[in-house]
């Protein structure tokens, strides 16, 4: 397994049916990605903690 989070792209193409969001299994595997980009700052509180 790499050490880098897979890149969030669950979004970036039009879904030929929309569902309620899920925190599922595809989700939690970019989470890591989605945080960083959608939290400003993320990245430097983690690090003070």
């Amino acid at each position: 397994m790499s050490d880098k989070p897979a890149q969030d792209n669950l979004f970036a193409k039009p879904l030929p049916h929309l569902v309620d969001f899920a925190f599922d299994e595809q989700v939690a595997s970019v989470f890591p990605d989605m945080i960083r980009r959608s939290v400003p700052g993320y990245e430097t509180v983690i690090a003070m903690l």
